[in-house]
């Protein structure tokens, strides 16, 4: 603001400088921000036969309706490229908006890389599934008197992933919009929108509205939400399990279960090359819309998914004034998706034969290994229970009871980047040579540098001298051999304790007075590695440091509660 009340003005001494002052720079940005809304409405219907005496059947059937977010005034447009990424492509807007005079350059520029202005009805840019029925089965099968079988099998739909505001194709031009302007040099007056002829940037000028049908579109971003006819994400569950009665308060479960995801929201680029391009070479080019920003915003629906885990789990139930629960789960979850917390991103989405499979690994927010063990244990003495006492005795050593609940995770999985580009328009990951967990692992250095390297770059016999295409398109070495989020950070655990009093007044009025503890041990629970910098595996000293935690401290809390 300062900037724009020095208004630059002719040098009042001799020798000095004319028109220095005001400001280096001006944005100007249309605001007009989106008011999005979106519909759900579903049913559902269920119930359960008794088949046989041993033999029970539960059938349901549900139905969702989940439509894409749309701004209620109709400001939006979708940028959707024919195969994903070109070349061609159509840029929908809302039918109440297609009667506005628009801007002929930007006409000019999507007529010129192949992209047709299509109005679609009313104020949608884009369909939605109205099939989405998921039926849902399952049975428990009595085998013996201690032994039962049981499985299920069910369809879910998920609303579109919530991705936060962006990317938003509200955001798009004309709706939307973002002018720069710069001063040529710290001694030039910044005027626009020419830098010679234009108005001299005051305060008063400064907020002057632009005509956005005059703007100059050259390398816009166009965001989009692909494909037209969006798919609703849907996970396919099923499940088997056996349970045994050990004893009339014991129990084992041995279980199974999976599912397969599809049609999952995945963060992806747009205007992206589809060839790899040596380092040092220009990838305009080669981008399927040269006119426009490259890697703009989109996603799409086109990410899978799949989990499989092994589950065991013993149940005690209350005997004695214990009860307990203990299960562990070894589990493997598998996507070829793109959330905006895996770290690395997604290497060549569009390059043939490698695409978005290839990026094909391990979940990033997967677990291997999990236990569980809770419990509760109420001392046995006092009314009723199984040692009593004098009035003065029971109420010293009755109505108390002990909580508890043990928490084991394995750590969340990441992956590791290279440090330099081995092509210009792709990311690649570190090729492991070595055992990446040798050394301390310790939150200093949680992965050992010396088991990375990186791709070798292509040599000058591998690609033309001319463009800088590489003769071999589908050797993908230069990508890196690794496999995404192939490393586990540091394993989670944590205790949750309390301990309860009660204090009878008389069979049915009394007060529990109840002390609880969250993280009772007041354990840092590390999270993984991967500040900016703390992954170049080239520098040894702040390799895989890890600088965050992802819990809080110790939590303690009292309460009284009355039971009447």
């Amino acid at each position: 603001m300062a900037q724009f009340l020095l208004t630059p003005i002719a040098a009042t001494v001799s020798g000095g400088v004319n028109f220095l002052g005001g400001p280096d720079g001006v944005n100007d940005s249309s605001a007009s921000y989106t008011n999005d809304h979106r519909w759900y409405i579903a049913g559902y219907v269920a119930d359960s036969y008794k088949v046989t005496p041993t033999l029970t059947l539960d059938l349901g059937l549900r139905y969702d309706l989940f439509t894409p977010y749309e701004d209620t005034n109709g400001h939006q447009a979708n940028f959707i490229p024919n195969n994903g990424d070109g070349p061609g492509g159509v840029y929908y807007i809302p039918q109440t908006q297609c009667g506005y005079p628009s801007n002929p350059a930007f006409e000019q520029l999507l007529t010129t890389d192949g992209i047709k202005t299509v109005c679609s009805p009313g104020q949608n840019t884009g369909t939605y599934s109205k099939r989405n029925f998921a039926p849902r089965v399952g049975f428990a099968k009595r085998i013996t008197s201690k032994y039962v079988l049981r499985a299920g099998y069910g369809i879910t739909y998920g609303a579109l992933d919530t991705i936060g505001y962006g990317p938003n194709i509200g955001l798009n031009y004309p709706f939307y919009y973002v002018v720069g302007y710069g001063a040529q040099t710290s001694s030039t007056p910044l005027r626009f929108p020419d830098p010679n002829t234009g108005t001299l940037a005051t305060l008063e000028t400064g907020f002057t509205p632009i005509n956005p049908l005059s703007i100059n579109p050259e390398g816009l971003s166009l965001s989009g939400r692909d494909p037209y006819n969006q798919a609703t994400p849907y996970t396919q569950s099923y499940n088997l399990a056996n349970q045994y009665q050990i004893t009339h308060n014991d129990s084992v479960q041995v279980s199974y279960v999976g599912s397969v995801s599809r049609h999952l929201t995945d963060l992806v680029g747009s205007n992206e090359p589809t060839v790899m391009i040596a380092p040092g070479y220009s990838t305009r080019p080669f981008l399927p819309f040269p006119d426009f920003s490259p890697g703009s915003n989109a996603h799409n629906t086109n990410a899978v998914a799949e989990y499989n885990s092994a589950r065991v789990e013993y149940e005690h139930r209350f005997s004695s004034g214990l009860t307990a629960l203990a299960n562990y789960t070894f589990a493997r979850c598998l996507t070829d998706g793109n959330p905006q917390e895996a770290g690395v991103g997604s290497r060549a989405t569009y390059l043939p034969g490698f695409g978005q499979r290839g990026d094909f690994g391990n979940c990033p927010e997967g677990i291997a290994h999990t236990f569980h063990f809770s419990g509760t244990y109420k001392l046995p003495y006092g009314p009723k229970m199984h040692w009593q006492g004098n009035a003065a005795t029971n109420a010293l050593l009755g109505g108390w009871q002990i909580n508890w609940i043990y928490t084991y995770q394995s750590g969340n999985f990441f992956g590791v980047g290279c440090t330099i580009g081995t092509t210009s328009d792709y990311n690649c990951l570190a090729n492991t040579v070595g055992d990446p967990y040798a050394g301390a692992r310790n939150i200093n250095h949680w992965l050992n540098a010396s088991a990375f390297t990186n791709p070798t770059p292509p040599t000058a016999a591998q690609y033309d001298p001319v463009t800088g295409v590489l003769l071999d398109q589908t050797n993908f070495s230069f990508l890196g051999t690794t496999r995404p989020n192939a490393f586990t950070g540091p394993s989670f655990y944590n205790i949750d304790f309390s301990v309860f009093k009660e204090f009878h007044i008389n069979e049915a009025n009394y007060f529990q007075f109840r002390a609880e503890s969250f993280n009772v041990l007041n354990n840092p629970q590390f999270d993984n590695p991967g500040n900016p910098g703390s992954l170049n595996f080239t520098n040894s000293s702040t390799f895989a440091r890890i600088s965050g935690v992802r819990n809080g401290g110790r939590i303690l809390q009292l309460a009284l509660k009355y039971y009447f």
